[in-house]
């Protein structure tokens, strides 16, 4: 038994599954699941199978896709999913009232919003080979997602009433990510009800991130300015080896008269 995607159990061939267990008494290697369901299958020695899921905008370019493809080879399987996510709104806006209570009076600060554009795309990537054979399992699962958030932008006018002055701001933001992950799976029967399963797996991150902050006066003036430019990094390593024994669960039922 291992975890599957959702898009991998949305591509089942009904004619492959053979059994659907249901449990709401997860096993101590899903503890923290509510209920567990246990796709039984029978898998093709040839073959393969196609799934498509495409919710885009009619009004905006917005797009949450799907596409998973799998296919078989005597024991092994081997399956590709990738789902790109898209945005491009020409139109945001924010609004927002400050009030500033200072020792020399209070200043109240209005910001107008004007349009401005917001756009990302991030493509999320898998890929997978299983290999199953005499109670013995064997996974490699690649996966990625990539984040790429051009723009983030903000256009306002500021007006305070300590001045008679406008500011126009501007607040525009970029966001790039890229985090690969891999993860190396091997389950074998011991006996009825018994299970060995060994995992290793690691994964990188790597994120930058920029905003750009001006307000300035109507002669183009800069009257307040600043500028970011962050990368972070990170690097996670984990390995797990694990023995599962299952035990028959006896009731006892008394009947009273």
């Amino acid at each position: 038994m291992r975890t599957a995607d959702r898009e991998e159990i949305m591509s089942l061939d009904a004619k492959t599954v053979k059994n659907v267990e249901y449990s709401d008494i997860p096993t101590a290697r899903f503890a923290d699941a509510s209920v567990i369901l246990n796709f039984i299958v029978e898998q093709p020695v040839k073959g393969g199978s196609f799934l498509a899921d495409l919710t885009n905008g009619i009004t905006m370019v917005y797009g949450e896709d799907s596409f998973y493809a799998k296919f078989y080879n005597g024991a092994s399987q081997f399956s590709i999913w990738y789902m790109p996510q898209f945005r491009d709104f020409k139109s945001q806006w924010r609004e927002n009232e400050e009030t500033f209570n200072l020792s020399g009076g209070t200043i109240k600060r209005k910001e107008i919003g004007e349009t401005a554009r917001f756009r990302y795309l991030i493509q999320n990537f898998n890929f997978r080979y299983n290999y199953f054979k005499n109670e013995r399992m064997f996974d490699v699962s690649l996966n990625s997602e990539i984040e790429n958030q051009p723009d983030n932008n903000f256009k306002s006018r500021l007006t305070t009433n300590s001045s008679m002055d406008t500011l126009f701001m501007t607040d525009n933001s970029r966001n790039t990510a890229f985090t690969p992950r891999l993860r190396l799976y091997y389950q074998e029967s011991l006996g009825k009800h018994q299970f060995l399963y060994a995992s290793l797996s690691g994964g990188y991150f790597q994120r930058n991130y920029k905003r750009d902050y001006q307000e300035r006066l109507s002669d183009n003036t800069v009257e307040n300015y600043f500028y970011s430019d962050v990368d972070e990094k990170q690097q996670a390593y984990n390995a797990s080896l694990s023995y599962e024994n299952i035990i028959d669960i006896i009731i006892f039922k008394t009947k009273s008269t």
